[in-house]
């Protein structure tokens, strides 16, 4: 039971990272875009990419 417990939490403090790294390449990817001067094109990109990556980690 307790290496279960333990690699319950080792998973998910994997897909943590997963999620933040992810989080830190859409900042970096929308803060190239100054005032907010976002425009849909770029918008539905990043999101896109977001949405695909987190499917791919609730999936496993």
């Amino acid at each position: 039971m307790l290496l279960a417990l333990v690699r319950a939490r080792n998973k998910l403090a994997r897909d943590l990272r997963l999620i933040n790294s992810k989080c830190k390449e859409i900042t970096s990817l929308t803060t190239e875009y100054h005032g907010n001067k976002c425009t849909v094109e770029q918008f539905l990109k990043t999101s896109t990419c977001f949405t695909l990556d987190l499917s791919c980690l609730i999936n496993k």
